[in-house]
This record gives C-alpha cells, structure tokens and sequence, in this order.
C-alpha cells in the first residue's frame, strides 16, 4: 500500500525538477506612471516649463523602486529629456535660485535619494571652480593692462552670483533633509554617493560658501585699488584712445564702489585693505582721475553699462524655456528680473560648435527662438493651478 502511494509522489517529484519555477514577474510602469510621463512630464520639458516638471514628475519618482525607476529613465532618454534625477535636481535648482524654494512641494524620501548627490555635486563643483581660479591663489594675479583688469571683474561677476546661488541651494538641500521624515532610519541602506550627501553637514557648509564669497569680495576689493591706481596714470598721452575710455570708467565704477565699501564701516580682513591711509589715497586717485578725465567719466560709463547690456542680452540665460525666458516670479522680484545664468567665459561661448550640445545657450540661440512664435507655450500663475 505504501509502495503504491510513494511511486506517484516520486514521479510527480521528478517531474517538478524537470519544469522550471516560474520567473517573478519583470518590473513594468503601471498606465498612469506611463501617461504621467509621456503626456505631463516629457511636454512639460520641451516647452522649458521648470515648475510643472518638478510638480509632475516628483510624485511619480517618490513612488518607483531602482527597477521601475531605470524603467522611467529609459522612457525619458528614448525622448531625448534628461534621466528623472538630473531632472528633478535641475528643476529644484533653477526654482530655488528663483528665490521659490519655500514654495515647492516636498520631495518623498526616495526622491530625496536621487536627488541630492546632484545638488551636493552642484554645489562642490561651483566651489572647486571658485577655489581653482587664480584670484583665490596665494597671491593675487597682477594684470599687464586695463583689458585684462576687464575680463578679470567679469569672472569675479559670474563668480560672485554662482556662490549666492550654491549658498541658496545648500540652505535648501539642508532643509529638505532635515525636513525628511525618517531620514536617519532609512539613509543605512543607501548607496554610499547617496548617503554622503544626504548625512552632509550643510549648516557648516554655508558657513564655509560665506567665508569664501567674503574672501572673494575682498581680493576684488583689492584689484580694484590697483587698477584705479593704474586707470589714474593712464590720463598722461591727452591722445583719446580705447585705453583712455577704459581709465575713465575704471575711475568712475572703481572710485565709486570703493568709496561705498569703505564707508559702510566694514572691517576687511586683508592686510592691504586695513591700511589706515586707504580710504585717503583712494578718494586722492579718484578725484585726480576724473579731473583729468573730464566729460569722458560719464561718456566711459554710459558706453561700458551699454556693453554690459548687450552681454547679458547675448549670453545671458533665463530659467525657464531652456534659458530664453524668466519664471512669473521675476515680475515681482526686482532681484529675480535681473537674475541671469552668465558663462564665465563668453568668447568661450561663441567658439562652441553647435553639434556639442545643441541644449546649450550659444550666442545666436535668439534666431531659433523666433521661430516659436506661433507655438502657445503656456505659464502657470501659482502652485495651486497643480495641486
């Protein structure tokens, strides 16, 4: 009896070796995690609109695991748009700088995840940028003429307005961990990229942006004595040359800009401008500069601010519509209206060949840009339009 009911277990045993288990089922998007994508998220990029991809696209990446989410990056590449964690870092980074940051909806701690090594990086390479350029040497870089003087205070200009935006973005992204619910119980478990910058001490880390934006103030503080000194030697040859109209206006904004620094009662830590006599000397070479220049201190400035405008103009890229437009905030924001993304290098710019990336900003985008005309490209008046 038992022999006769062990053989058919045996068989069906054996049988059951033979036929494989069946596979887990492969991961899949479920049909509103597709849509949200093809029909929100990727619309919403190409028409350059910052705020409804960070709205759209945010709730969908807090809810997808490693596999489903490379799954929602596959579907994003093959549309030619960025991968869901580049895109929500660029999103929260250009609305932050907008002054929106308060404003925008919670990230979902496997969000968090993604997105912070991207603006943990951003604000370490803005800094290593920074420390690596030669005004922050040692010494500081002597220049042979007014030209170079120039081309230096433009990249002191850029640089300036990237640390008050990475200093933002670290108060941010130190808030929204802080923020987190349940960070500390659930950062174990994170690749270790991911944790580092999740476990990243941003309060210490704005302190230290601050002393550098200090530092850098102080060194242009510095160059802009010398070369009021050497604007003021330039008015010897009454022969009017381009040299001659950058004296004059190295005169006017030097002379004015230091006047004000020193009078507001700041303590400079750098030697050279600690100086008991310096407030003296510099209000000596402006006045010597500018009786010597004549009316050509208010022509030199109305020609300089000119190509300033025309430079902002030209390189200057906005936050929304792939840098050819300003958010609404900028209609209330005197701050925010003037707030334009600078390359440090615009020559750099120009000599760029198109085919390097035709998503970057070169100096004739313009022309592409009339072509939209005719295209609607919709603006949202405030979060609740999403919510």
């Amino acid at each position: 009896m038992l022999r006769r009911i062990c053989l058919p277990l045996l068989a069906w045993g054996t049988l059951l070796n033979l036929v494989p288990l069946a596979r887990a089922a492969d991961p899949v998007l479920d049909k509103r995690q597709q849509q949200g994508l093809l029909d929100e998220v990727i619309p919403a990029y190409q028409r350059g609109d910052t705020l409804e991809v960070l709205i759209r696209l945010s709730p969908i990446v807090g809810r997808l695991d490693d596999a489903r989410l490379e799954l929602a990056d596959e579907l994003l590449r093959s549309h030619q748009v960025p991968v869901s964690s580049k895109l929500l870092a660029e999103s929260r980074r250009t609305l932050v700088e907008q002054g929106l940051g308060g404003t925008l909806p919670r990230p979902k701690f496997r969000e968090l995840a993604v997105v912070a090594p991207h603006l943990a990086g951003e604000i370490k390479s803005v800094l290593e940028d920074v420390a690596a350029h030669p005004l922050m040497g040692r010494d500081l870089p002597r220049r042979k003429s007014l030209e170079e003087y120039q081309q230096l205070f433009w990249q002191i200009h850029v640089m300036d307005n990237q640390l008050t935006n990475v200093r933002r973005l670290a108060v941010y992204t130190g808030e929204l961990v802080r923020q987190g619910i349940n960070v500390r119980q659930h950062v174990a478990r994170l690749e270790p990229h991911q944790r580092e910058a999740i476990l990243a001490d941003y309060g210490g880390l704005v302190a230290h942006i601050d002393a550098i934006h200090t530092d850098l103030i102080e060194r242009s503080l510095e160059m802009r004595i010398d070369r009021l000194r050497a604007a003021a030697s330039q008015f010897g040859d009454f022969e009017l040359s381009e040299a001659h109209f950058l004296a004059a206006y190295s005169v006017a904004i030097d002379g004015r800009i230091l006047n004000d620094y020193f009078r507001s009662g700041a303590k400079p830590t750098r030697a050279a401008l600690a100086e008991p006599e310096i407030l003296e000397e510099i209000e000596w070479l402006e006045s010597l500069g500018r009786e010597r220049g004549g009316d050509l201190i208010a022509k030199s400035e109305w020609l300089y601010h000119g190509l300033h405008w025309w430079l902002r103009g030209r390189y200057g890229r906005g936050t929304d519509g792939f840098g050819m437009f300003k958010g609404e905030v900028a209609l209330n924001s005197p701050e925010d209206l003037f707030r334009l993304e600078m390359p440090r290098d615009p020559t750099e710019v120009a000599r760029l060949p198109k085919e390097v990336d035709k998503s970057y900003p070169v100096d004739r985008r313009h022309y592409y840009t009339w072509a939209w005309e005719d295209r609607p490209v919709p603006f949202r008046k405030t979060l609740a339009e999403f919510t």
